[in-house]
């Protein structure tokens, strides 16, 4: 994230359930008698041969029988059952297995099934239904390092909008290498400006901020390198940071006045000043906050690398308390059994303070040259945010600043390890998505 000395700084399933088989025998399963097996109703399968279930597996539920509790293939022969697996089991009073027979088509599953629903220990049989998460995932060659993608579930998302070219968003950052093949597409060069070098080519010198455009919207879907939040987005580049990182207070004033100026409803500001004097605090106070108050977009901003918590300290403009502002903290996944969202290290905080928390550790983006780069902090967690608001806008174009707020934090997910760090919780672009907040 970039950080700024005096002024600003650079801161530096398908999930597949088998079944089947066949070939009457009598069992010899000692099941209790219907009216012993708690009052249970039979439930019968309605699939039909043109449902799409696995050949030579069935899942059954039967009632526990506190006589017999152990289960075998031979409880089950007259389907030539060769395998039963318990696969669930609770206090529920049932169990359910998983059977598998010598089946080798559909119709000699379905079969089966029919043959074992005639048993009157048998609460339910069921062919083993393949199930799709219905999950729209690109086929772009890194996006399977993309841990960011299944943390914030943008799979869900995508299946409702995967972006349009019609949504403009600012990105006030070190600039966008628009020669980069995974950028150039979703980069609006006429529109963009660069404050840094008083000049209108778009250049990148630093990297930063073809990293984080990269979050937003590296386009999706080309069998190329990763892929954005959004595949495809109009991102404007406001370059407001020098080869160093180093940017100044008034070209991201001029910057987010510009932003207004064309209509700009959304902008990524990955940029944070510490203020360590009262001075530097107020003076930022009066001029940058009231930039951003006066612009009537959507302003995502990075939470800042320093590891404070922000109810006591102030980064700005993370901290600022503005109505059009998201302020955005970094966690990652841990790879423990858990599977827990911790704190990125560096990333600030705060209860009161830091809105929301998105992936911020080891996020692979763009980067100069036509390479690409891992990055760590908050800076990329804040375009993650960022993108999903335009997925928002492109899916529901009518929204209101106030209520693309209200929707990405409304949706915000608890996390255990993430309580009392943020006042919504964690991102999730699929809710958002499919849960727009419209205010009276």
């Amino acid at each position: 994230m970039l950080k700024k000395y005096k002024k600003f700084v650079s801161i530096g399933l398908s999930i597949a359930i088998s079944c089947t088989l066949i070939f009457p025998v009598i069992s010899d399963l000692k099941y209790a008698s219907a009216s012993t097996r708690m009052g249970s109703e039979k439930m019968y399968c309605t699939v039909t041969l043109n449902d799409n279930f696995d050949e030579g597996k069935l899942n059954v539920i039967v009632d526990k029988n506190p006589l017999y509790s152990v289960y075998s293939a031979n409880d089950f022969k007259e389907v030539n059952c060769t395998n039963v697996k318990i696969i669930s089991t609770g206090d529920s009073g049932k169990d359910i297995l998983e059977l598998t027979i010598p089946s080798s088509t559909k119709e000699e599953t379905f079969q089966a099934m029919k043959i074992l629903e005639q048993r009157p220990d048998l609460v339910y049989v069921g062919v083993d239904l393949i199930y799709s998460t219905c999950s729209t995932t690109p086929n772009d060659y890194d996006a399977t390092t993309q841990w960011g993608i299944d943390g914030i579930d943008l799979p869900t998302a995508w299946d409702i909008q995967t972006g349009s070219d019609t949504v403009k968003v600012g990105v006030i950052d070190s600039g966008i290498d628009v020669s980069h093949t995974d950028l150039m597409q979703n980069v609006d060069t006429e529109l963009s400006r660069n404050y840094a070098y008083e000049m209108t080519t778009i250049t990148d010198y630093c990297g930063h901020g073809t990293q984080v455009a990269g979050v937003i919207g590296a386009v999706g879907n080309n069998n190329l390198g990763v892929t954005g939040t959004c595949w495809n987005i109009s991102m404007v580049s406001l370059a407001v940071a020098d080869r160093f990182g180093v940017a100044y207070e008034s070209d991201a004033i001029e910057a987010i006045n510009y932003a207004e100026t064309i209509g700009l409803p959304i902008v990524n500001f990955s940029i944070a000043y510490l203020g360590n004097s009262t001075a530097y605090s107020l003076a930022l106070d009066n001029a940058l906050q009231v930039a951003i108050s006066n612009y009537s977009g959507l302003f995502v901003c990075a939470a800042g690398n320093e590891d404070l918590d922000l109810d006591e300290n102030h980064v700005y403009p993370a901290d600022y308390n503005l109505s059009n502002l998201i302020s955005v903290g970094g966690y990652y996944t841990h790879s423990t059994a858990t599977y827990a969202d911790i704190k990125v290290p560096s990333s600030n905080y705060g209860g009161q303070t830091v809105h929301i928390f998105a992936p911020g550790q080891n996020i692979r983006t763009t980067n100069l040259n036509n390479t690409y780069i891992e990055q760590t902090g908050t800076s990329f967690a804040a375009p993650f945010v960022t993108g999903v608001a335009a997925l928002l806008l492109a899916e529901y174009p009518t929204m209101t600043t106030d209520e693309l707020k209200a929707t990405i934090l409304q949706n915000a997910i608890p996390s255990l390890y993430l309580s009392g760090l943020s006042m919504y919780g964690k991102l999730n672009a699929g809710s958002a998505l499919a849960n727009p907040i419209y205010l009276d």
